[in-house]
């Protein structure tokens, strides 16, 4: 199916890459794929989602209708049938026509009230039915209305189980089906067609989300322009039917209730109030009952009506005198969008209580950088030594109570939980008496190891607590015998260790328990490790799973630890480029404060007085630079409380105070007043300075766009302790997942594998900390019009000091040479690093890569020993005499060459000659290379003058990057002088690119015969095919094979016939031989997809590999494809690169007398 609108009903003209995002979510849904979107801020991605899934939606629903439509026509013969199909059909659209006609009806009613605003949560209530004060429970001076009721074990079995079933896994769900039959599902509340999911982390995430949607007029549904006028005849608009969804927390209008300690203690007092047998005036008033059809059905209506945020639906049930978190379910049916809040979809006992399935549906989860973290901290507890004990005073006072009145199963379970109570208690009263600082772990048969507890079953007494409501009625009984009413101290104890005992059943792969000293009391916590089995479900059940974030990079640790078990050809990843001008934003890594005093902050250097001060210093001076607002985000908000300290007692917060108003993040403080009085600083021309926490409130949902934001400030990298317990067993269990993963691959050592598990953890712990910075630091630069500075501080963040730099005019061109004050004095041999700028780019953003490669290189030689042995000192020596620069210049048509702007377009962009403009700029770049190659000793090393050895050039080797990368394939096939080339997210095969991009933009030429007519198009004219079959790398090659007899699309395929490897053998010396080549992809590359590059590079891989044909050719090539990488170099592709050039000069130097220097070519092929 495609789209019905190419812009996808975008309320705005879309950026391209916004188009792009949501072909790619339509594609996803349609294809029933689990997809990860990456799209940066200011791209516009809440609306992007909002319009490919809604116009999916309904033209998915569309085509149901059209099915029922065609049906109808499949067997004309049968009129039975096919009247059968169109009175079906027409039911389901007359259905459809009240519904909206009714929304209609209620929107233009709406309009005329014109209702006053609605009071928020803290507003007047408006008064209720008349109801009876039934919270004083305890008239009965015997206490029985607390005693439990009869309970069968037996009888409960398959029953209720799924309610229980918080914090379970699948896998442990598994186990428990196979104990207990399942009980036949009840399907009363089915769905009513497909539905979009969409939850968020927070409320006020959500309440953005809902603020896009109302924007947004998705396409009809109805196919027939007949089918959406009402019966008057009048077109009727179908609009979007949204239900916001939530806890009983924030919908329960039960002032009594909603007065109770926590979530858990509402929820089971929401139960019991409408549990069987409760009399009539003990009965919550506001829950709708069979009476209140007519009420619930208004309610529906109303909510549906429009696009409501849950603070509409709550105001929309106290008006109605009805519960919104109960009447809210008679919505979900006729709903299409859902919107709700991480936890809520995370477990399965909210989705049931709700009414919510995801069968089917499309879940779409924004925000979901921290995906990972919400399902661990979701199902991850704790649990204090003192509140054992309380609880186990608690249930023993009960027993003392009721011991005479308690019969049967009852007597059995309460002294189980007794006893269980006693284990985990006595166990850690054992364990911490060793315990004197730091953390334990304990494993669940420690806790479990008291007398007696062998005997009990976990999952019927979590079973019996819940059914039994055990919990309440202790606490109940106890809060009716206490003085102080108010006291909430107590509260809520056996509700939280209901929940813990429900966790012991976990499989203890999955977790770890850990026990620790915590404010002069013993904690036992239990940390999730592995949150792959509680998304599971979700993902087999839904239709298509979609993650949407600005920082989901790297994506492989998705993956890898939330979707290791989907088929490769269902996970899709992508990742796509800002849309915000290079010239509005200026990013910055400072090591060194104002003063030149060094900044670290290390977990053991940021402590230092020296170091706080010098911080303090260089954000005056940001703050006296910087207009309006500034954003300094900090590691912890303890460190924070102490640098504002130290600050305080020094100048330094007089110097801020003298340039902007301070604001200070803290835990208990309200977001929204910081807010509003650090807008209001700026707004009176003042500036303010806001310190913030990465991880706290402001780093995530919060916009400080425009004045709020021209500077944010990262200060240190927040890596997690990785001595605490937790951080060891979470490396511990990645490496141990990435070692069962290659423990079947035979060509890996035991070491090898080692080293790839230990890499593994290290990377996880890395990006858990660079995936917080980025979410940070992202707040600033919220549209395209924006613009700030982004200041990373910390000696520790990857920057290396810029290289010298020189600029010659050189044939005509500007040509910049980094590095000539580095070489070493010795060197008489110079190899040049010839560095390729990407596509609408200039030559000046190669510096990093120069300063990078230029510094490793130095570094390197500097760090070789000339006396550990003959051979080493000889390396040494001949490693001194090589140094290493960079060259680099505009591609032709960019920076100072550019003459036609529109040439650098795509054909989306415009540029009817995209691909003959792109071929002839970057083959161009291959010749203008050639030619520096000629000039370039001449200008940077003329002859020797006075006592200076006389210089050497080479060897070259060639980096480029996207379009860049496109030239150096050229580079080093057709110039014997470049040895080596570093192809980074290029592709040598254009004529299979440009086909591909071609289709993916529509073009006429491709869709008239389905590509089969492209080549030799006037996309693509025969003077560019016969260029490509010159110069390309696939043109050559394959080009050679057609000329030889095979036929075309079949190049690819081995073996070769003699006939063809005696043509290949000249052609692949000609432009192989010798040459060593490191090829970098993105796995995720949505602009130069690997799969267009992927039959030449397995071909060549093949060819040069062992057992092929060219084997002996000297060709070394490395293919890299780094998983969930889009069009990007990330940090790891620079340390390929780094390695390569390494290696590249170390080997020329040991073959630099040895003739011909020809070396024993291979084939490596890596997916990190």
């Amino acid at each position: 199916m495609e789209p019905s609108h190419a812009k996808f009903c975008h309320p705005y003209e879309p950026y391209d890459i916004q188009l792009e995002f949501m072909r790619n979510l339509y594609a996803c849904i349609e294809n029933g794929n689990v997809g990860i979107f990456e799209s940066p801020t200011g791209t516009g991605k809440s609306l992007s989602l909002i319009c490919a899934a809604l116009t999916w939606l309904r033209d998915n629903t569309r085509r149901d209708i059209d099915q029922l439509a065609g049906a109808s026509k499949a067997d004309l013969g049968d009129w039975l049938a096919q009247a059968d199909v169109d009175i079906g059909r027409k039911e389901l659209l007359r259905e459809r026509q009240e519904l909206e006609e009714k929304l209609a009806k209620l929107r233009a009613r709406d309009r005329q009230d014109q209702r006053p605003q609605r009071p928020r949560r803290d507003g007047a209530r408006p008064s209720k039915r008349p109801r009876l004060d039934h919270v004083a429970h305890a008239d009965a001076d015997d206490g029985d209305e607390f005693l439990l009721d009869d309970y069968d074990s037996d009888a409960q079995d398959g029953t209720h189980a799924a309610s229980t079933d918080t914090g379970l896994s699948a896998t442990t769900r598994a186990l428990l089906d196979q104990l207990n039959p399942k009980a036949e599902e009840d399907d009363s509340i089915s769905a009513s067609g497909v539905k979009i999911i969409f939850c968020s982390r927070t409320h006020s995430q959500l309440t953005q989300f809902i603020h896009e949607l109302r924007r947004v007029k998705p396409p009809s549904s109805f196919d027939d322009p007949s089918d959406n006028h009402n019966r008057n005849g009048n077109r009727f608009e179908e609009s979007v039917k949204h239900l916001p969804l939530s806890s009983r927390k924030n919908l329960c209008i039960n002032e009594k209730v909603l007065k109770l300690s926590s979530t858990a203690a509402i929820n089971e007092r929401c139960l019991e109030l409408q549990k069987p047998g409760t009399p009539k005036d003990h009965k919550c008033p506001y829950l709708p009952t069979k009476k209140d059809g007519e009420a619930v059905a208004s309610f529906r209506d109303l909510a549906l009506a429009r696009v409501r945020d849950i603070e509409d639906i709550a105001f929309l049930g106290k008006e109605a005198q009805i519960c919104p978190y109960y009447a809210s379910r008679s919505a979900v049916a006729p709903s299409e969008v859902l919107t709700l809040p991480y936890p809520l979809l995370l477990q399965k006992s909210a989705r049931d209580a709700l009414g919510l399935s995801v069968k089917d549906n499309v879940v779409i989860v924004d925000e979901a950088h921290n995906l990972m973290d919400a399902i661990a901290d979701t199902l991850s507890t704790t649990l204090r030594l003192g509140q054992l004990q309380l609880a186990t005073r608690q249930v023993l006072a009960y027993v003392h109570k009721f011991k005479n009145k308690l019969q049967g199963k009852n007597r059995v379970y309460v002294s189980q939980v007794v006893r269980l109570l006693n284990s985990i208690t006595d166990c850690l009263d054992r364990l911490s008496a060793n315990l004197k600082s730091g953390e334990i772990e304990v494993t669940a048969s420690q806790l479990m190891s008291g007398k007696g507890v062998d005997q009990i079953r976990p999952h019927k007494l979590a079973q019996y607590i819940h059914e039994s409501k055990l919990a309440y009625k202790v606490e109940g009984y106890l809060q009716s015998q206490a003085s102080d009413q108010n006291n909430h101290r107590n509260k809520g104890v056996l509700t939280h260790f209901q929940t813990f005992l429900i966790i012991l059943m976990n499989p203890a792969s999955e977790g770890r328990f850990f026990i620790s000293k915590q404010d002069g009391d013993i904690v036992l916590r239990y940390i999730l490790l592995d949150p792959r089995e509680h998304f599971r479900d979700i993902v087999q059940d839904a239709r298509a799973v979609i993650l949407a974030g600005g920082t989901m990079s790297p994506m492989t640790d998705y993956a890898n630890y939330l979707f290791s078990y989907l088929p490769e050809d269902r996970l899709r990843t992508f990742s796509f480029g800002h849309v915000i001008p290079k010239e509005n934003i200026y990013v910055q890594a400072v090591g060194r404060g104002s003063t030149g005093q060094p900044l670290k902050f290390t977990f053991d250097q940021r402590s230092n007085n020296a170091t706080i001060q010098e911080l303090g210093k260089t954000l005056v001076r940001v703050c006296q630079t910087v207009p309006d607002g500034v954003v300094a985000f900090f590691p912890s908000y303890d460190y924070l409380a102490q640098v504002v300290q130290a600050w305080k007692q020094s100048s330094v917060l007089t110097s801020l105070l003298q340039s902007k108003a301070i604001f200070e993040e803290s835990k208990g403080a309200s977001v929204d007043d910081l807010l509003r009085d650090y807008t209001e600083a700026i707004g009176a021309g003042n500036g303010a300075l806001m310190l913030s926490v990465v991880g706290g409130k402001l780093s995530e949902g919060i916009n400080f766009s425009d004045r709020l934001g021209r500077a944010v400030v990262a200060v240190g990298l927040p890596f997690p302790n990785v001595n605490s317990g937790e951080w060891r067993a979470k490396i511990e269990h990645v490496e141990a997942l990435k070692a069962k993963e290659l423990a079947g691959q035979q060509a890996l050592s035991v070491k090898e594998c080692q080293n790839q598990a230990r890499a593994a953890g290290r990377d996880f712990y890395e990006n858990a900390c660079m995936r917080a910075v980025n979410q940070s630091i992202g707040r600033a630069i919220r549209h395209r019009e924006d613009y700030a500075a982004i200041l990373l501080v910390d000696t520790s963040i990857p920057h290396p000091e810029p290289v010298s730099s020189r600029v010659y005019h050189i044939a005509g061109l500007l040509v910049t040479v980094y590095g000539l004050e580095e070489l070493p004095p010795s060197c008489t041999d110079v190899a040049v690093l010839w560095l390729l700028h990407p596509r609408l780019q200039e030559q000046a953003c190669m510096a990093p890569f120069a300063a990078h490669i230029i510094a490793s290189w130095n570094t390197h030689i500097q760090s070789q020993s000339p006396s550990a042995s003959p051979a080493n000192s000889k390396r040494h020596d001949d490693n001194n005499k090589r140094g290493l620069i960079a060259a680099s210049f505009d591609q032709r048509n960019h920076g100072s060459r550019e003459v036609s702007p529109l040439a650098n377009e795509a054909w989306r962009g415009g540029n009817e000659t995209h691909a003959q403009d792109m071929f002839s700029c970057f083959q161009g770049t291959s010749a203008d290379t050639s030619q520096l190659i000629d000039y370039l000793p001449g200008y940077v090393f003329p002859d020797s003058v006075g006592e200076r050895p006389r210089r050497h050039v080479g060897p070259h080797i060639v980096l480029g990057v996207s379009l860049g990368g496109h030239s150096a394939w050229q580079c080093v096939l057709h110039d014997p002088r470049v040895t080596a080339a570093i192809v980074t997210i290029g592709c040598p095969d254009y004529e299979r690119l440009m086909t591909d991009r071609a289709r993916l933009s529509k073009r006429k030429a491709w869709l008239e015969g389905n590509g089969a007519h492209f080549i030799s198009s006037a996309d693509f004219p025969p003077s560019l095919a016969d260029s490509v079959r010159r110069w390309d790398p696939a043109g050559i090659v394959f080009g050679t094979l057609r000329d030889a007899g095979r036929l075309k699309g079949q190049e690819h395929l081995l073996p070769h016939t003699q006939r063809e490897t005696a043509a290949l053998q000249p052609v692949m010396a000609r432009c192989f031989g010798n040459k060593r080549i490191l090829c970098l992809s993105g796995g995720a590359d949505r602009l130069v997809p690997y799969k267009q590059a992927e039959p030449f590079m397995q071909w060549l891989k093949a060819a040069s590999g062992k057992g092929g044909f060219f084997e002996n050719g000297g060709l070394y090539l490395h293919d890299v494809v780094l998983p969930g990488v889009g069009h990007d170099v990330p940090p790891k592709m620079v340390e390929y690169m780094i390695r390569f050039v390494i290696d590249t000069l170390e080997e020329a130097a040991a073959n630099k007398d040895d003739d011909g220097g020809k070396r024993t070519g291979g084939a490596k092929h890596a997916r990190i």
